[in-house]
């Protein structure tokens, strides 16, 4: 395998936001800080030999501004074109929050409310009874808490499809539960989302977060487009953790589907994101107003998983690593993204992969650990004993997902009996109200939800929400 580094250094101009106190507190030197961001570089490097990593892109925001970013590797498979700080990566989820920034642009102009039902936008908009289409607003969809479905439930998606099609063909979307009830991670919801938007702004939703966010921005080569994506300067996928061990090379064009655009559909560089993490920090009028980008950055439900995690719109938001951290992650196909603000230290740092079994995280976070007061906490102590947690102990229903779900205490151990199914396994306590539960097929990841009173009331996952029914 070729490796090849290319690396870019730009220098701060302008104003920049007030240090924070990490090494951003004026008693770090630019060559200390650079040396640092060498550091960060080094360990990605070692990080990619280990596992095989084909090819990725990094950049460091440093006091507020972007101030180094690199390639490394190349953009295909014994290919001998290299990565560079421009090179386009799909960035899969990490897209969520281009577009709730294109929707907030449409709130500042008054063409969208966050507060009314998605149904004042999406007129052939519905869902399965007893459930209110009313209920499901456009900050519920982008907050992840309109307890929609994350997959289709339905006539399936074809990549052909407009738009809009599933949602005409599937009017009578069942709910998870009563929105507002949970936090469900819904891909799906920022479809819809996208289709909102599409409808409110009156253009194809790809031109739409082009003009409204990437240009103003500065993210001239970015993307919703991926033919588009694939006439620049761009990178293949490489699948192998999505593709049951066996290597695939995926071109832009696998990833042309219209109903993923908003979940997940945008092209982008290092610099690009680069230059969006200096906007998330201090931010731009000519982008968003400030109350639009502060809603963003704002709490609006907390996810159930990580302690002090919660999701804004379209962006995690936790105090569970010291300083409040803003991020956001991207997995698919082929590629695997991270973005990590901590906007008290105007810090950011962007990894980009073009191969989908390394999680870029581990890079991330050692720059987070590295150029700020960053720190992760005890995982350990943070993981439940199976025994305290017996009073999940008690039966379940989920129409969706699971169907009926019992679990028992035996031997210091808690037991998830799928009844339909006749499978019944161990489930593992994760951090906070995570578990793990293995379904017959895979490890599922769900969180637990409680009443006031500490009696549980759902088992949340991507595909479902099991409702305590004892």
């Amino acid at each position: 395998m070729h490796f090849w580094l290319s690396i870019a250094c730009s220098s701060p101009e302008g104003d920049t936001l007030a240090p924070g106190p990490g090494v951003t507190d004026g008693a770090t030197s630019d060559a200390e800080a650079e040396a640092l961001f060498e550091e960060v570089l080094s360990f990605m490097q070692d990080e990619f030999d280990r596992e095989a990593v084909v090819g990725g892109a990094l950049a460091v925001v440093f006091e507020g501004r972007l101030a180094w970013s690199a390639g490394v590797g190349v953009r295909e498979m014994d290919g001998n074109e290299p990565v560079t700080a421009d090179t386009l990566f799909n960035i899969a989820s990490a897209t969520k929050q281009f577009t709730a920034a294109t929707a907030m642009s449409l709130v500042d102009d008054g063409s969208l409310d966050l507060d009314s039902p998605v149904g004042a936008y999406v007129p052939y908009f519905g869902v399965a009874s007893p459930y209110d289409p009313e209920a499901v607003t456009l900050r519920g969809l982008l907050s992840h808490t309109a307890a929609y479905p994350s997959s289709m439930v339905g006539k399936p998606d074809q990549s052909s499809y407009d738009l809009d099609d599933y949602f005409r063909n599937n009017p009578d979307q069942p709910l998870l539960v009563e929105p507002g009830e949970v936090w469900n991670y819904s891909n799906l919801g920022f479809s819809l989302a996208s289709l909102a938007v599409q409808e409110a702004g009156g253009d194809d939703f790809p031109e739409l977060v082009e003009s409204r966010v990437l240009g103003p921005v500065g993210m001239t080569s970015a993307t919703m487009r991926a033919r588009k994506a694939k006439r620049r300067e761009f990178t293949y996928g490489h699948c192998m953790e999505y593709c049951d061990g066996e290597l695939y090379v995926l071109d832009p064009t696998f990833y042309d589907s219209q109903i993923y655009w908003g979940q997940g559909g945008l092209w982008a560089s290092a610099n690009d994101l680069g230059r969006w993490s200096e906007f998330l920090l201090h931010g731009d009028a000519d982008v968003l107003s400030e109350q639009s980008r502060a809603e963003m950055l704002s709490p609006q439900a907390p996810t159930g998983s990580l302690p002090g995690s919660s999701y804004g719109l379209g962006l995690f938001v936790s105090d569970t690593f010291g300083p409040e951290t803003v991020s956001h992650g991207g997995d698919n196909y082929g590629f695997r993204a991270q973005i990590i603000l901590v906007p008290e230290e105007a810090f950011g740092v962007v990894v980009l992969v073009n191969s989908d079994w390394y999680y870029p995280g581990t890079i991330a976070t050692h720059a987070a650990s590295l150029f700020t007061t960053y720190e992760e906490p005890d995982w350990d102590a943070l993981t439940p004993d199976p025994a305290e947690l017996q009073a999940l102990v008690g039966s379940y229903a989920d129409e969706i997902w699971w169907g009926s779900f019992e679990v028992t205490f035996v031997g210091g151990e808690l037991r998830g009996n799928f009844v339909e199914a006749g499978s019944e396994e161990t489930i593992y306590p994760s951090i906070g109200n995570g578990l793990y539960v293995w379904d017959g097929d895979d490890w599922t990841y769900a969180t637990a939800w409680y009443d006031e009173g500490g009696v549980p009331e759902y088992l949340v996952t991507r595909g479902g929400v099991a409702v305590r029914v004892d």
